[in-house]
């Protein structure tokens, strides 16, 4: 049950696909008359993975927090070429604290909202932080090592 969409012709499948477990959207906007909302999400209970490339964050909150509420067995996220502010960050942990899988590979962030996320999400078993922006990452460093010792699979360069 998988859906991968290059426009945001999404919508026409919202009700055609009740049982989808993986979306994927590319060069989605999240705040256009067409958005993602907490209402689509509402209507696929079994969300386990959402994949967005090329993405514009600003009602990642609310997506986060629809998921939260309507996809009990949503396990992974992943932001591909898009940005994150630390306030965009706070949402992981408050809305998707049991998050196992998590690619941000090519999204620009910086060290204190990458540690809110790793502080927040303590259940991460896949994270991969590949040719992000704005941070490098050294397993060794303190800040770092004590939350990412858990995680099975870390990628980084």
């Amino acid at each position: 049950n998988l859906l991968y969409l290059l426009t945001n012709k999404w919508f026409y499948f919202n009700f055609r696909c009740p049982d989808l477990k993986v979306l994927c959207l590319w060069q989605f906007n999240l705040h256009n008359d067409r958005t993602l909302s907490s209402h689509h999400i509402s209507k696929w209970k079994n969300l386990e993975y959402l994949h967005c490339s090329y993405l514009n964050c600003r009602n990642l909150k609310q997506i986060l927090e629809a998921i939260n509420i309507h996809c009990e067995n949503f396990v992974g996220l992943t932001l591909s070429e898009s940005a994150l502010s630390q306030s965009t960050a706070s949402a992981f942990p408050q809305f998707v604290p049991r998050i196992k899988y998590l690619s941000l590979n090519h999204t620009a962030l910086d060290m204190k909202t990458l540690l809110v996320i790793l502080k927040g999400c303590r259940e991460l078993e896949y994270l991969d932080l590949c040719n992000c922006h704005g941070i490098t990452i050294f397993r060794s460093d303190p800040n770092i090592s004590v939350f990412i010792r858990n995680i099975r699979t870390f990628k980084s360069n």
